[in-house]
């Protein structure tokens, strides 16, 4: 599974120049048209926030201010970080911006709110391998799956003379686990640790 991990994250950082390839191979106007359809609009890496302890995404912007965002993600949690050996996961996330950025000045603007919700799957039967460390009551649904959702906030930066990088956000997140809010409301044991799971991540803009 290293290697699973090792290979998503070079496919990742290498998309800019795999963009940069497809648009000097066609014309503009058709490269742009094969670039949006076929390669992410950004990729993002991301540090803690119920994802595991390191995730990486590719995800696309749409919607007329590009509020929508769908992105996909696979995560790893290193042994004895809250389990027995390393666990890997894949993740689907729809965001939605609520509010309009907030233009900074000098290429800086401020995403002041965005609203998440994420499909988890795990590689291994999760909550089985860390029954010792969870309360009575917790297993409520699938043992490789569940719901999280979230905030997000972020500083955006833009590079207008950017020819594959457009900009780099900087940004935080608050996450709930579904599996540990319905657990909390059933038994009111669950560890505080366990409520909310903070997470800080880069973005990597290649359209915005």
């Amino acid at each position: 599974m290293n290697r699973i991990f090792i290979t998503i994250l070079a496919v990742l950082v290498s998309l800019p120049a795999l963009s940069d390839g497809v648009k000097s191979s066609v014309e503009p106007e058709e490269s742009k048209t094969i670039r949006s359809k076929w390669l992410p609009d950004y990729s993002k890496i991301q540090f803690a926030g119920g994802l595991g302890m390191f995730s990486v995404y590719g995800g696309y912007n749409f919607g007329k201010r590009r509020q929508h965002e769908l992105e996909l993600g696979f995560g790893m949690k290193p042994k004895n970080v809250r389990g027995k050996e390393d666990l890997y996961l894949s993740s689907i996330r729809y965001q939605y911006a609520f509010l309009k950025s907030v233009d900074l000045g000098k290429g800086w603007s401020w995403n002041p709110v965005k609203g998440s919700m994420t499909f988890i799957f795990y590689y291994d039967r999760y909550l089985d391998d860390l029954k010792d460390g969870f309360p009575d009551g917790y297993y409520l649904l699938r043992n490789d799956q569940t719901l999280q959702l979230g905030f997000e906030t972020g500083f955006t930066k833009r590079f207008e003379k950017g020819e594959v990088l457009k900009g780099i956000s900087f940004y935080g997140n608050a996450n709930q686990d579904l599996v540990y809010l319905l657990n909390t409301f059933r038994s009111f044991k669950q560890e505080q640790g366990h409520l909310i799971s903070l997470g800080l991540g880069v973005i990597f803009h290649f359209e915005l």
